[in-house]
């Protein structure tokens, strides 16, 4: 899963789905991985490089 916020991480996590917390102006720094996120990115091109797509 992808999220947004510390809820997704947290919700995805409690569904025992990885998640990646990405930045995209909605949760104050540090947010991602305070909540435990698998993997953090800051834009949707670094989720691409992420993927190697």
């Amino acid at each position: 899963m992808i999220g947004d916020r510390f809820n997704d991480v947290e919700g995805a996590h409690a569904m025992s789905v990885p998640c990646i917390g990405i930045y995209s102006g909605a949760a104050a720094p540090g947010e991602h991985e305070a909540a435990g996120a698998d993997a953090v990115v800051h834009s949707v091109a670094e989720l691409a490089k992420l993927f190697a797509i």
